[in-house]
């Protein structure tokens, strides 16, 4: 073998490692892009199901608010109510069972939250709690029979 073959033989060895090392390098490239956008569909999808969760917490207590106003207002409309038209007679006593003869308790138990219906020491005072769905957050919302205010107690 002469020497101008043996550097011919060196050079196309030469040529098929630069291809080899090429072709490594693409393909290396090529997995480093995968797992870059892989990483970033991670992200993006854990940031929305993060921002899903902390909305559907406020949305929810939101709607437990919403109730213990409502079921506020319903006792308001009860306390002056004489006793023969089905009212309290300036007292919050027998609400609950007005409530459930009217069915506005059923109605604001269940998805959104539990509620239960608190007196206070005197007939002139009521206190409402609501527990949001994931009893993450309690309600107190106070009535009172002298101003048409509602106090939300602690949250």
């Amino acid at each position: 073998m002469s020497i101008y073959e043996r550097r011919r033989i060196k050079m196309a060895r030469r040529q098929l490692d630069q291809q080899r090392n090429k072709q490594v390098l693409q393909q290396l490239g090529l997995i480093l892009v995968a797992v870059a956008i892989l990483v970033f569909i991670i992200i993006f999808v854990a940031s929305g199901i993060q921002e899903y969760r902390e909305c559907s917490a406020q949305a929810n207590l939101e709607e437990v608010i919403s109730d213990l106003k409502t079921l506020a207002a319903r006792a308001h409309q009860f306390y002056p109510l004489p006793i023969t038209m089905g009212g309290g007679n300036k007292s919050f006593v027998g609400f609950v069972e007005f409530a459930i003869k009217r069915g506005w308790l059923p109605s604001l138990a269940g998805h959104s939250g539990w509620y239960s219906i608190v007196f206070c020491e005197t007939d002139r005072e009521v206190r409402l709690q609501g527990t949001t769905g994931n009893a993450q957050v309690e309600l107190y919302v106070r009535t009172n029979a002298d101003d048409d205010s509602l106090v939300v107690v602690s949250r």
